[in-house]
Formats: C-alpha cells, sequence, structure tokens
C-alpha cells in the first residue's frame, strides 16, 4: 500500500508538476524571443524545446493511460516519454514543413512584410481599410509581445491584402508593388514565413499540453481509485480550463479591425493556422501571469537554448 501511494505521489504528482513548470516557463521565454523577427538558429532552438517540451507532455500522458499494462513502471515511463517526443517531434516537423512548401512565393513575402510591422501593431497604429482599429484596449507588456508574435499569423490573409499592406507601409500601391515584386533569396522568404508560423505552433502546442497534464495531476489528488470516475474528473478539469482560456477578453481578436478585415480571410484559407492563432492569443494571454512569475522565480529565468 504504501509503495502504491509513493507512486503515486512520484509519477501522478511530482514528475507532471515538474514538467507543466518547465512547460510554462518555456512558454513564457518562447513569447518574449519570438515578439521579435529571430534567425534561423534561434529559430531551430525553440523548434527543438517545443516538441521535445510537448513531446514529454503527450509522453507523461501515454504512460497514465497505459497503467494496466504494469502499474508506474519506469521502463513503461521512459517507453512512453520516447514515444511522446518521437510523435510529437514529426507531428510539428511535418506541420511546420507542410506550411513552409506550401506557401507560394506571394505569401512568403506578404510574411516577411508582416513580421516588419510587428512592433506598429503593439503600439496600436494600424487601422484596416475599413478605418477600424485593430486594438480596442489598452494591453501590458505581456499582451504586447503576445500581438508582436501572433500579428503576423492573423494577418496573413488579410482582406484586399495588397492594398492593406500598402497602407499600413504608409506607401502609394504601386510604390508598395514594385518593393513587393522586387526579388528576395529563398531562404529570407522562408525563414519569414517560419517566423510567422512557428509561434501560433509552438504556443499552442506549449499550454495546451501544460494545460492537459495539470487536469490529469489534478485526478491523482482524489482519494478514490474508480477509473470511471477519474476519467469524469480529467474531463471536467481539462473542459474548464480550456473554457477558462478561451474566455479571455484579448485585445486584438476582439477589435472591430480583426473580426470585419483578417478573421474571415485566414479562417477560409487556413483553418490549421487560424485555430492555432486564435487558441494561442486567448489562452497565452490568460495564463501569462502564471508562467511569467514561474520563468522568472522558479525557473530564475532558466534559458532554453538550441543543445550543442
Amino acid at each position: 500500500m504504501f509503495s502504491l501511494i509513493k507512486s503515486r505521489w512520484m509519477f501522478g504528482i511530482f514528475v507532471p508538476c515538474v514538467y507543466v513548470i518547465f512547460e510554462l516557463g518555456f512558454n513564457h521565454q518562447l513569447l518574449s524571443v519570438t515578439a521579435d523577427t529571430v534567425n534561423e538558429e534561434t529559430l531551430k532552438g525553440l523548434e527543438f524545446w517545443g516538441r521535445f517540451l510537448s513531446g514529454l507532455g503527450l509522453g507523461l500522458l501515454l504512460f497514465q493511460w497505459t497503467k494496466k499494462f504494469k502499474r508506474y513502471s519506469l521502463v513503461r515511463l521512459i517507453l512512453s516519454l520516447l514515444l511522446g517526443i518521437v510523435l510529437m517531434w514529426n507531428v510539428q516537423k511535418a506541420i511546420t514543413d507542410y506550411w513552409v512548401n506550401a506557401a507560394t512565393p506571394d505569401i512568403k513575402k506578404t510574411a516577411y512584410v508582416l513580421t516588419t510591422l510587428s512592433a506598429v501593431a503593439t503600439a496600436g497604429e494600424l487601422t484596416t481599410l475599413r478605418g477600424d482599429k485593430l486594438l480596442n484596449a489598452r494591453m501590458s507588456s505581456g499582451e504586447q509581445k503576445i500581438v508582436a508574435a501572433l500579428f503576423p499569423a492573423a494577418s496573413l490573409y488579410s482582406e484586399n491584402q495588397a492594398a492593406q499592406l500598402a497602407r499600413w507601409r504608409g506607401l502609394e500601391p504601386s510604390e508598395f508593388d514594385a518593393q513587393f515584386k522586387a526579388p528576395q533569396s529563398v531562404d529570407n522568404l522562408n525563414n519569414a514565413f517560419r517566423n510567422l508560423v512557428i509561434p501560433p505552433l509552438t504556443l499552442g502546442f506549449s499550454i495546451f499540453f501544460a494545460l492537459f497534464n495539470f487536469a490529469q495531476l489534478s485526478t491523482h489528488l482524489l482519494l478514490t481509485a474508480s477509473v470511471s470516475i477519474r476519467r469524469v474528473v480529467l474531463a471536467g478539469v481539462l473542459t474548464l480550463l480550456v473554457g477558462i482560456s478561451l474566455s479571455y477578453d484579448s485585445p486584438f481578436l476582439d477589435s472591430a479591425g480583426y473580426q470585419n478585415s483578417l478573421r474571415s480571410g485566414l479562417w477560409s484559407e487556413d483553418m490549421t493556422l487560424a485555430v492555432l492563432t486564435e487558441w494561442s492569443f486567448r489562452s497565452v494571454s490568460r495564463w501569462l501571469p502564471a508562467s511569467e512569475w514561474i520563468h522568472h522565480h522558479v525557473l530564475r529565468d532558466f534559458a532554453f537554448g538550441r543543445p550543442h
């Protein structure tokens, strides 16, 4: 009996708790880094930690879901973590590679332009061709980082795109068109597009697995061993956490500019990117105070750099 209780606290509570701490801490650093356009080396580091930590999160869930094979086995834990890492690594890589390979040169050029406008967007200086603002409220510094990181993805398929980009750049349409058609290197365009898609992909997966593992962790605080009750509690807590995340009032997503001129195009052209972008906007904003506190005070500003 003591062995079971000890195992439950170790593998059911302590290990998932450590994972949630690192995942939320990484989420905050990722947000801080992706608020600016980054080079290829930094992107690879973010991709590595995003895939690795999300894989650990999936592995911990697999470990809990396979208890009937052998309760709290160290070998099962290792195998579950390895399988989770392999699955998430390949899933996120496949999504990123598909987006980069499927994007047309014009879309990649649009991504390049949008990444240069993030700072202006966070300052609340952008309006759509309809005259609607892209921000409907004042923001904290943390929310400004979220807008800077996710604005390019949210604006990728804006209404009347060429004219809208020209307006945002403060250029006449003909002048902007000449600049837009100027040749650029494939590497620069691919890097710009990866800068656009990696934040919603990595932030979205990161916060989701942190919440899922927190919900799974909560079931081990119950004294009952009933599997059916634990499943109901897991579903209830996860639903509650997702609901709390999505209920966040985003100054960007709820603005007239996004709702009237950006949202429709994003959802019609790329539903996967739309889901990840809107989920990341609301969920990361909701849990930002917790992730910021954990990164600063628990992890002591640990830097998730690329391993060498």
